[in-house]
């Protein structure tokens, strides 16, 4: 299962996100909800997630800047903007930190589970990458030995 954090400073957003999909269906669970984004980054910080959903305008840290500071814990985590803003410029600045989606609230179901599907393809290619690497660096080292 991947995990996902959400971050929005209205609870009732999180609740509804929490509820509105089955997210174990989909290989994903829900293992953190912050109305604060600074408790969210020192959460981060602690134990990183595979997803973070966050909106951009929330009190003390923009959703924007939570991103570019999480993206230098975890390179692998996958962010997705929901906002109810469909600004240019916010667009463009998640563009600029690489933000696997932007969602312009109010979202669909459907629309949210097409981008779960997506998500969740690019974190499996992710994950056998990573699999790769650790065998091929197992395989050439020095001390590596082959026995039957």
């Amino acid at each position: 299962m991947y995990r996902v954090m959400a971050v929005d400073d209205e609870i009732w957003v999180l609740r509804g996100l929490k509820r509105y999909i089955a997210w174990e269906d989909y290989g994903f669970t829900v293992a953190s909800m912050f109305t604060d984004p600074q408790k969210a980054y020192a959460a981060f910080q602690e134990e990183p997630v595979d997803v973070v959903f966050a909106d951009i305008r929330m009190a003390g840290i923009d959703g924007l800047t939570l991103i570019d500071m999480m993206r230098t814990c975890k390179r692998e985590t996958q962010f997705v903007i929901l906002s109810a803003h469909s600004q240019f410029d916010y667009a463009k600045r998640a563009i600029s930190l690489g933000v696997a989606d932007y969602m312009v609230k109010p979202i669909t179901q459907e629309a949210l589970l097409g981008m779960l599907q997506v998500l969740k393809m690019r974190l499996d290619e992710a994950r056998t990458q990573e699999e790769r690497c650790r065998l091929y660096d197992c395989l050439t080292r020095p001390d590596f030995v082959l026995t039957p």
